[in-house]
């Protein structure tokens, strides 16, 4: 039996402040969606790519939890599998999560099938998980990431100030974080922003 998630119910801040575009739409329909195969789930992105925000808002729908105990009674998250120490543990929290109605979701840095696992059984059922990627912003992410981020520090950053940017920067979630301490620095140190001003980073 499958369990379902009403994510119709209620509206709740961590969806609500997510930013969709093409470069996460499938992670962000996968977290949505109720019809995981063999009940797990795996987003793969960089660092800074809203792997982390899409597991509080899926926590925030289904009552899931970090997992912390040898027994499985919720939805089960975990952040960065690679870093799971104990593979048999591991290994048996996925074949309780197979044969029960709750959910595991699970995040990773690089595909699983790079990650090096000692256990020969925890590699097969790490095998059956399904993955979907949150790839490299687009311009319309980078630039309403850049956006968000400025106003989370006081800053309004104008439409071509960020524009600009989109287009000469490699538009990695690190790059987005990194610039937008970079430009607070600037808005400090300038008492405001201005395209003159901003081409000073390049």
């Amino acid at each position: 039996m499958q369990s379902s998630f009403n994510f119709g119910a209620k509206s709740y801040n961590y969806t609500e402040s997510y930013i969709v575009s093409g470069s996460n739409s499938a992670a962000y329909k996968a977290v949505l969606s109720d019809n995981w195969h063999n009940n797990m789930l795996c987003i793969v992105g960089d660092a800074f790519s809203g792997k982390t925000h899409l597991t509080q808002m899926w926590a925030e729908y289904t009552a899931a939890r970090h997992f912390g105990a040898s027994f499985i009674d919720s939805n089960i998250i975990i952040d960065d599998i690679a870093k799971f120490s104990d593979e048999s543990q591991l290994f048996h929290l996925i074949n309780n999560i197979m044969a029960s109605d709750y959910k595991l979701l699970v995040t990773s840095s690089k595909p699983l099938n790079k990650i090096s696992f000692k256990l020969p059984d925890l590699a097969s059922r790490i095998s059956l998980i399904t993955q979907v990627n949150i790839e490299h912003p687009d311009e319309d992410l980078f630039i309403s990431l850049l956006t968000k981020q400025m106003l989370e520090q006081g800053i309004t950053l104008k439409p071509n100030i960020a524009s600009y940017l989109a287009k000469r920067n490699n538009r990695s979630y690190s790059d987005i974080k990194n610039l937008s301490a970079q430009l607070a620095l600037l808005n400090n140190t300038n008492k405001g922003l201005n395209l003159d001003v901003v081409k000073t980073l390049s």
